[in-house]
């Protein structure tokens, strides 16, 4: 699956001169208003901070992304995309659709209801499991 989603992706890698691993941070952005941190993009998406680091590093250098320091605690960096991300968001988003229609099709409205249901159950477990043992 992660092969075909990469393929899905790989113009856009081309068009731009960018990474998949820039792509999915550009795209992540985009998707998730209010987290704008490099341990966001790592903590939600299991990406080593090592790759995040990089990859912010040549997208700021590329133009599609600046830092913003926090008003609050300096610390803390915010990532926030350029009018230059526009067009990648745009064919992301498009590539993600695609993909999600590849992965459903021949699937009717309940079945990706009862997916999507037992996922969410899922996924509700394992975060149960983790919290309770401090994972």
């Amino acid at each position: 699956m992660k092969r075909l989603y990469e393929k899905q992706f790989e113009e856009i890698c081309q068009r731009y001169q960018i990474t998949q691993n820039e792509v999915d941070i550009i795209a992540f952005l985009a998707n998730n208003p209010g987290f704008d941190t490099a341990k966001d993009i790592a903590e939600m998406r299991m990406i080593a901070k090592s790759y995040i680091s990089k990859s912010v590093e040549k997208l700021i250098k590329k133009g599609f992304l600046v830092r913003i320091s926090d008003k609050e605690d300096r610390r803390m960096i915010h990532l926030q995309l350029t009018g230059k991300a526009n067009p990648v968001i745009d064919s992301a988003r498009l590539k993600q659709k695609e993909f999600i229609e590849i992965l459903f099709a021949g699937m009717d409205a309940d079945e990706i209801k009862t997916f999507e249901s037992l996922l969410d159950k899922i996924f509700d477990n394992a975060n149960k499991t983790t919290d309770k043992r401090g994972i």
